[in-house]
């Protein structure tokens, strides 16, 4: 997601977003291992680290910011890697005498497109408040992923009756109809 900064906008009050946003959303707190071959996430209780960099760009012309925006983004981007710490990042592109730029980029394990919407809220609400010399406070929190996993994990024996009906329906065959045909040597 990119968004407008604002000229207030800063190094130091990024991190204090940052670190706002990883305490009040669990998904971003999420570390994933692989032991053999079996995936297990965890929710890291420490300090958030190497989320927020800063890319001045205050000496480039627009043509040139653009690009290394979208070089920077992409870099980003590739980055992201489940076995690694953290699984998002915040850039501010400096931009100088106009509005910067603010990259937010996380893997899709740990937010989806509902929770965008919520994230970007907070992270404006805590950004007004830190400009208004207000104390950070964000809305309570709602069911984290964890509860609700461990709430799932302990109902099991109420999904068992099930079991029949979604095995039955995971061994059947569907067709998707499509506008055209595809070659199955290409991507």
């Amino acid at each position: 997601v990119l968004l407008e900064a604002p000229q207030s906008f800063n190094s130091a009050m990024l991190t204090q977003i940052a670190q706002q946003l990883a305490h009040q959303h669990d998904g971003l707190r999420l570390r994933f291992n692989r032991i053999d071959s079996e995936w297990s996430a965890q929710y890291s209780t420490e300090e958030i680290k190497d989320v927020v960099s800063c890319v001045d760009l205050t000496s480039m012309q627009d043509s040139e910011r653009s690009a290394c925006l979208q070089q920077t983004a992409n870099d980003i981007q590739a980055s992201l890697n489940l076995s690694d710490d953290p699984l998002w990042r915040m850039v501010w592109f400096d931009f100088g005498d106009k509005p910067g730029r603010l990259l937010i980029v996380a893997h899709h394990l740990i937010i989806d497109g509902v929770s965008w919407r919520i994230l970007i809220e907070d992270l404006l609400t805590i950004e007004q408040q830190i400009n208004a010399e207000q104390a950070l406070c964000l809305p309570a929190k709602t069911t984290s992923f964890q509860a609700w996993s461990k709430r799932l994990t302990g109902n099991v024996s109420d999904f068992e009756s099930q079991l029949p009906y979604w095995s039955e329906v995971s061994q059947t065959q569907f067709s998707l109809s499509t506008d055209y045909q595809v070659e199955t040597d290409t991507n």
